[in-house]
């Protein structure tokens, strides 16, 4: 049974400045995003992955073109509905882990949601939290984790707010090799065990072959590819999920517009 879509972009543009001196960072890009699945989206520095990534997930605005996620035209949006849509639908994991320096794991995890008003359930935080394999680092601070272990606190706390779609834009470009296939194998973990969304950004073309359901290439700001490797999965690479905890439940999303 094919996955239904959960974000849907139609010639979508992104342009910077006007006339002789305007930049088309991305120009009629159009992708669909599977529920349930991972897709990466790859490409060189500067072929517009970012630009595409926050367009996707309402953290910019598009020149031109339509961006649908479970049925609602962002560009319809006014600001504060994109905020609220941003808060309830995604989850952001970036290259850096942007944790608080003075709160331990769980705080870290827990302090969107602090912000956001919310109390999440205890099951989810305990899922969030031992899926990403800090089960015995809850009480330490971020100067006390490593790189990969700080980036991993990130990843629970994108999920712990049960988002649609977790964006992860070059989450292990700041690790080594092997830290960083443990990286993205926890992202595919996620997905395999959670039914969870992931878009994941990254110019390692190798990475995103052995882990995605699909690939998007971007080249100077239009597709150039789209494939889904014949056998994507964890095994593809040998490092991958070293250190992850155990399954969850799975989550059913349910989106609106039928695949393409």
């Amino acid at each position: 049974m094919l996955p239904s879509t959960i974000i849907s972009a139609v010639g979508v543009t992104r342009t910077h400045g006007a006339g002789d001196e305007a930049v088309h960072a991305l120009d009629g890009v159009s992708v669909d995003v599977p529920a349930g699945r991972l897709t990466a989206i790859s490409g060189s520095p500067g072929a517009g992955k970012t630009t595409l990534a926050h367009l996707l997930g309402g953290l910019d605005r598009p020149t031109a073109g339509s961006i649908e996620v479970d049925g609602i035209e962002l560009t319809a949006l006014d600001d504060d509905d994109l905020a609220a849509l941003r808060r309830d639908l995604f989850g952001y994991v970036f290259r850096a882990p942007n944790l608080l320096p003075v709160l331990t794991v769980d705080e870290n995890v827990l302090a969107p949601q602090w912000v956001a008003g919310r109390r999440p359930g205890r099951r989810r935080l305990e899922l969030s939290i031992e899926l990403a394999g800090l089960g015995a680092h809850r009480r330490l601070l971020p100067a006390q984790l490593t790189g990969v272990q700080q980036q991993r606190v990130a990843v629970a706390r994108a999920l712990l707010g049960e988002p649609a779609v977790v964006f992860a834009d070059e989450p292990a470009g700041d690790l080594d090799e092997d830290d960083a296939a443990e990286l993205l194998g926890l992202l595919r973990r996620v997905v395999d065990e959670l039914g969870q969304t992931v878009v994941l950004l990254t110019r390692d073309a190798r990475a995103a072959a052995a882990l995605a359901h699909r690939v998007v290439t971007l080249d100077g700001g239009r597709r150039s590819m789209c494939v889904a490797p014949r056998v994507p999965g964890t095994r593809n690479l040998a490092h991958i999920g070293a250190r992850a905890a155990a399954p969850g439940r799975r989550r059913r999303i349910r989106a609106r517009t039928p695949p393409v």
